[in-house]
């Protein structure tokens, strides 16, 4: 098979996966929700004091601390209250279909064992983007009362608000690309020309 009728083939059958599996995602998602957030959750209570637990409800995560804010009531007086960011797994967990489409479109070798391996890290990459989306709200969209009670600089202000918008846009989108590349590495350079893959030839040695 030719390059490109492999780069047509990959990009269809890429292309109908992630249509077909998509809407698929979208009706479990609850499901697959639940151990990301809970992953997260459980990692921000053991890197941050003022984060004091999580809990999950459908696609929705939402963090619990001890960061204190007034909340201003009718009668025009103050209600103590608590930070409590929440997080929509579906804006950070559909790198996932373009993985396993990725996947279904070159269909490596062995890949009951790449595919699996693959998930994993992204699994991984969908709790950090997750915890750096809780960390945005706290540090970046809170009063700058709350700011103060988490004892950042304002260095990680600046650093997790460029992670939050890398996130969002760039790593959700090429992140399951760059784990597919590798893990199927063969296939992305069999899509190269074949004169770049060929070795250049020894020039002509001059007539004597």
């Amino acid at each position: 098979m030719t390059a490109r009728r492999r780069i047509w083939r990959f990009g269809l059958v890429t292309l109908f996966a992630t249509l077909l599996l998509m809407p698929a995602w979208y009706w479990v998602a609850a499901d697959l929700a639940k151990p990301v957030l809970s992953v997260a959750g459980w990692s921000m209570t053991r890197l941050y004091s003022w984060a004091s637990g999580f809990s999950t409800d459908g696609v929705i995560g939402q963090l619990h601390t001890s960061l204190s804010v007034l909340i201003p009531q009718p009668d025009g007086s103050n209600a103590l209250g608590f930070v409590a960011p929440r997080v929509d797994y579906r804006m950070h967990g559909y790198g996932m279909v373009l993985l396993w489409a990725l996947f279904l479109g070159s269909w490596p070798r062995r890949i009951w064992l790449k595919l699996p391996l693959a998930t994993v890290v992204i699994f991984l990459v969908e709790v950090l983007t997750i915890c750096v989306a809780w960390l945005h709200q706290v540090l970046n969209l809170s009063e700058a009362a709350v700011f103060i009670q988490t004892g950042h600089s304002t260095l990680a202000q600046e650093v997790v608000l460029f992670l939050f918008h890398f996130d969002l846009y760039i790593t959700t989108v090429f992140a399951p690309i760059l784990v597919w590349a590798a893990f199927d590495w063969p296939f992305v350079a069999a899509l190269a020309p074949s004169q770049a893959r060929r070795a250049p030839a020894a020039p002509d040695a001059p007539a004597s």
